[in-house]
């Protein structure tokens, strides 16, 4: 069965699932979500007459009749240098259309097994409804507020008197006169400073605040199909958070068994989303409880084989695509991560892609909202 992955060319899980499908003797192709998909995926053909009402034939399928699907990562602008500048807009638009056309089907073809279906990528992505699906399902969620109004956020920060201030969508960009990329993800901030912050600057984005509370680890749990793996990042400083930002010195990275309710309320939360793979986040509290913060349905995951070599996390995932579900000798079949790195098209990827595996230490943050001036750069490793 052919596998087709959505992403982008420098992003390295797509780049290390592709290979390790192919080594394991199966066909495997990667999509640039960075270009127009009409010009890699041809067309949608609508034949009412066509008894097996299929919409894709033969140039989206590629000659198979069952194919599998990874929905990894989508990039809304699409390079169109052969396009004259005063068409560009309108071709961009047009582009996009064509592919939500084309994600429709395929997430409604019984031939096309998607992880995860381009519709419910999107509705799981929705933070504010992930975390109301986390609460019914039984997990403990912090009180969160999501706003710009300078009015509703200081009597949030009244009732905490420090908070966690995150963004929808974490956002990197590269300083060119360093050469250095950085990454805003979530910062702790104290309340009574964050007061004195004019309604203009408060109003100036809406952000995701949540009353902070002290931790011990944090929690990466993927689930790809059936399978469960986690690992815990353990915090060797107090006050710490967001294990993207910390330095790896400060961490001791272990695996972890989440506790049964755990388990069974994520993976009910998934069955309502009606998701095949996430990856998500907790913190444990200095009481050992569990909170869960947030699930990303094409997060990271490579970063746990990596810390945890063990943990045949890109196996699995070829697995899934391939068999439709984790075989148990899935790790026989699909080459390790490791493999991957050593291999040819491992050092290359390496070399000529702005991804990184995402795991601890990987990126400083910088939050906007803080007495009117941007956070200097938590201490880390650029990416």
């Amino acid at each position: 069965m052919n596998s087709l992955i959505f992403s982008t060319q420098d992003d390295l899980h797509a780049q290390a699932i592709r290979w390790a499908i192919r080594a394991g003797g199966f066909p495997c192709e990667l999509i640039d979500t960075a270009l127009p998909l009409h010009a890699q995926l041809g067309n949608i053909a609508l034949f009412p007459d066509d008894p097996d009402n299929e919409p894709f034939r033969r140039d989206v399928t590629r000659g198979s009749r069952r194919i599998s699907v990874l929905n990894r990562r989508f990039r809304r602008h699409k390079r169109m240098d052969d396009v004259p500048d005063m068409y560009r807009g309108y071709a961009q638009v047009e582009a996009l259309e064509y592919e939500k056309n084309l994600h429709w089907w395929l997430d409604r073809s019984e031939n096309v097994y998607s992880i995860n279906p381009y519709s419910r990528l999107l509705e799981a992505e929705n933070k504010s409804w992930q975390l109301y699906a986390a609460r019914r399902c039984g997990l403990d969620v912090p009180p969160t507020l999501m706003s710009a109004s300078p009015e509703r956020i200081r009597n949030f920060l009244r009732l905490h008197p420090q908070v966690v201030v995150k963004p929808f969508q974490p956002h990197t960009w590269r300083d060119n006169s360093e050469g250095k990329l950085w990454t805003a993800y979530a910062r702790a901030v104290d309340s009574r400073r964050l007061m004195e912050a004019s309604d203009a600057e408060l109003a100036m984005s809406p952000a995701i605040y949540q009353p902070y509370v002290p931790i011990v680890a944090d929690v990466r749990v993927v689930v790809i199909g059936d399978t469960v793996h986690a690992l815990a990042m353990h915090h060797r400083e107090p006050g710490d958070i967001d294990f993207r930002q910390i330095h790896r010195d400060k961490l001791r990275i272990e695996p972890i068994l989440p506790p049964a309710d755990i388990t069974s309320s994520l993976l009910r939360m998934m069955g309502e989303l009606r998701l095949g793979y996430c990856a998500s986040d907790f913190v444990i509290d200095t009481e050992g409880r569990w909170r869960f913060l947030e699930l990303n349905p094409a997060g990271s995951f490579l970063f746990l084989e990596e810390d945890c070599p063990d943990m045949h996390v890109l196996a699995a995932m070829c697995s899934l695509l391939v068999c439709r579900r984790v075989t148990s000798d899935a790790s026989l079949v699909f080459p390790s991560l490791a493999a991957f790195y050593t291999s040819s098209e491992g050092r290359d990827c390496l070399r000529t892609t702005d991804s990184v595996v995402a795991g601890p230490g990987m990126h400083p943050s910088v939050t906007y909202i803080n007495d009117g001036r941007a956070v200097a750069p938590h201490p880390g490793t650029e990416a």
